[in-house]
């Protein structure tokens, strides 16, 4: 990821720069995904995505940019999380899951190191990121093993995927 600025309003955003010179035509594939997965989120607790350009070579993928940081870093840096952050931030996440879920998506990848917070304030939003692995629940190919599962879920589980991860999390 790299840091830019619009010089028009000096607005800041992420760039996510793809190199795609020796990828596979199917790991090309992926990108495409996740750009045509991202291009339908729009709530706020997923990460924007605001533009692309494809030169070729490199895919740029113009995102919302976060500066608070990982859960899983601000868990780890905190003596503790009391039960009011703990509940706002859980209630964030199951609002954008409900979100992706009525909207035939699933991400496929939830764990605290794609769960950011907005900004380094203490009640910051957290925004879901990473949509890599992310799938439409109209997708015939959901029995493939991704993320932190070592093997794959039978497809009948593909509607219950998010909310899995949340309930392991919150655990």
């Amino acid at each position: 990821m790299k840091r830019a600025i619009r010089k028009s309003d000096q607005k800041e955003f992420a760039i996510k720069i793809i190199k795609k010179k020796n990828m596979s035509d199917e790991e090309v594939k992926v990108i495409y995904d996740e750009v045509e997965i991202l291009e339908r989120v729009k709530h706020p607790n997923c990460v924007e995505l605001f533009e692309t350009s494809d030169n070729g070579n490199k895919m740029y993928m113009v995102m919302e940019l976060l500066t608070g940081g990982e859960l899983f870093t601000r868990i780890a840096d905190q003596e503790f999380m009391n039960e009011k952050q703990s509940s706002q931030i859980t209630a964030q996440i199951l609002s954008a899951l409900q979100y992706l879920g009525e909207n035939d998506i699933v991400h496929r990848d939830l764990k605290p190191e794609n769960l950011m917070f907005k900004n380094e304030d203490v009640d910051s939003p957290i925004i879901i990121t990473d949509f890599g692995l992310a799938s439409s629940r109209t997708d015939t190919d959901m029995n493939t093993a991704c993320g932190i599962l070592k093997k794959p879920l039978k497809i009948m589980y593909k509607h219950k995927l998010n909310l899995i991860f949340v309930c392991y999390y919150c655990y």
